[in-house]
């Protein structure tokens, strides 16, 4: 393990949020069943006309009116390190849109610090629309990991919109860590080298595999699943040796409490391999020689190399660490690498542009930006902006923009962004550029490659 340089490995199965919950501890119930004065006594804010109406006997419930966005909220302290999660009964009555992202009959869970102002990272859920005459459910499924910053969840339950909704049963809770490791069992002795790798429940997240326990970055795997799943396998050989492994979740955050190990024999297979380049992030040159890695550590002499279509000239191979280089001077661009071992064909991309700019930081922490301070001031583009208009960001005396045009699943134009990050420069505006996000759902490396060798320069 030792040799590599990265073991950054990506499989991805679809994107999909997990909603699977396990929580123990209720930490807060409101059903309503009181008077006005005592909700904001108890510490609720309601907006102006809130009223409480009898529920068939059953106490009463929560019936807020607007022709406009309105809120009744309430700042539950909470405890770092901790996930939450809850869950409100409404009753809509012609509930619609106002404003074109307006989201309906809601329920979110807002962060704010220990001075309950507005904090970054909270749960906002899709509403709901229209009429709905009996009991229907709005589920915040699960929140970020607290951590030192946040002090409170403002509960927001009301209306982004026009229209009645009735509110009743409010419940919040603490969630606990439901993660259980199953296989390969715990000092398990194995005899393939592609184990399939189970927990419960099902969670997108990722499977961290190394020789070292520390699980160092630049010598784990990292299996990847986007949907909720319990179980995943490499696409190839593990090396012979001792292994740890455990589950880290997306949404909510959670990881196995204690990491397992196995042992793969010394005789287990070493095929499929996998390929490792090892000139990502290296100096750009038009008379480049590249290495790669084969993983696992072997020596396989039947490779074939080709750069744009144009067979490439192998210049060393020894114990699976191998060097080429083209048949003839690059010129300036992103160039297709197709390598294939015996049977397995493997693609990636090489760039001959050298970036345009360099960041660095000083021992302060100042940015240096081509060797110069340089203090980023960014603003988040409405999508209903001008992308080509830096008038306003200039009249506001920022420096950096960033838009999420160039992350709609509908677009992946590469001149487009080129078109755009020219104009930004001659605008002298520095953008935060983002990747379509369909291509990074479905873990297209190669295009995301080539997209970002393309931008090199720009």
């Amino acid at each position: 393990m030792s040799i590599l340089r990265k073991l950054v490995l990506t499989f991805v199965l679809g994107f999909c949020v997990s909603t699977q919950i396990n929580a123990e501890k209720v930490i807060m119930r409101e059903d309503f069943n009181t008077s006005i004065p005592e909700l904001e006594k108890k510490g609720w804010t309601l907006p102006k006309g809130t009223k409480l109406i009898g529920n068939n006997g059953d106490g009463s419930c929560l019936k807020i009116t607007t022709d406009q966005a309105q809120y009744a909220s309430y700042c539950l302290p909470i405890e770092k390190g901790k996930n939450y999660c809850g869950k409100i009964k409404v009753k809509c009555f012609n509930v619609k849109k106002y404003k074109s992202r307006d989201r309906g009959a809601v329920l979110f869970f807002q962060l704010a610090d220990k001075n309950k102002k507005w904090v970054a990272g909270g749960t906002f859920p899709k509403g709901i629309y229209g009429t709905h005459e009996k009991w229907v459910e709005i589920i915040v499924p699960y929140t970020i990991k607290m951590n030192s910053e946040h002090g409170f969840i403002q509960i927001l339950a009301g209306i982004e919109g026009q229209g009645t909704v009735i509110f009743d049963d409010l419940t919040v809770k603490e969630m606990s860590n439901p993660l259980v490791l199953q296989a390969p069992e715990n000092n398990a002795l194995l005899t393939t080298s592609r184990p399939e790798f189970k927990w419960s429940p099902k969670y997108s997240g990722v499977v961290l595999l190394s020789q070292n326990p520390s699980f160092p970055e630049n010598a784990t795997f990292s299996l990847f699943s986007y949907k909720p799943v319990d179980c995943i396998r490499p696409k190839f050989a593990l090396a012979s040796g001792k292994w740890y492994w455990k589950v880290k979740t997306f949404y909510p955050n959670f990881t196995s409490k204690e990491p397992f190990s196995f042992e793969v024999a010394p005789d287990a297979p070493k095929r499929p391999v996998k390929i490792i380049p090892l000139w990502i992030n290296k100096f750009s040159s038009a008379q480049p020689k590249l290495t790669f890695q084969i993983y696992p550590q072997q020596e396989i002499r039947n490779i074939d190399i080709k750069l744009n279509g144009v067979k490439g000239r192998i210049l060393s191979n020894k114990n699976g660490l191998v060097t080429f280089e083209p048949a003839q001077n690059l010129n300036k661009g992103a160039y297709d690498v197709s390598i294939t071992v015996e049977k397995q064909s493997f693609d990636f991309v090489y760039s001959t542009t050298e970036s345009s700019n360099k960041i660095t930081f000083r021992k302060d922490k100042v940015m240096l930006l081509n060797g110069k301070p340089f203090f980023p001031v960014g603003a988040y583009r409405d999508p209903s902006d001008s992308l080509h208009d830096f008038s306003g960001l200039h009249e506001a005396g920022f420096n950096v923009t960033h838009s999420y045009s160039f992350e709609d699943q509908k677009t992946a134009d590469i001149q487009a962004a080129k078109n755009y990050l020219e104009l930004a420069e001659k605008n002298n505006i520095k953008v935060f550029m983002g990747i379509n996000r369909r291509k990074i759902k479905d873990i297209d490396t190669v295009w995301v490659q080539k997209f970002c060798a393309n931008l090199k320069g720009q």
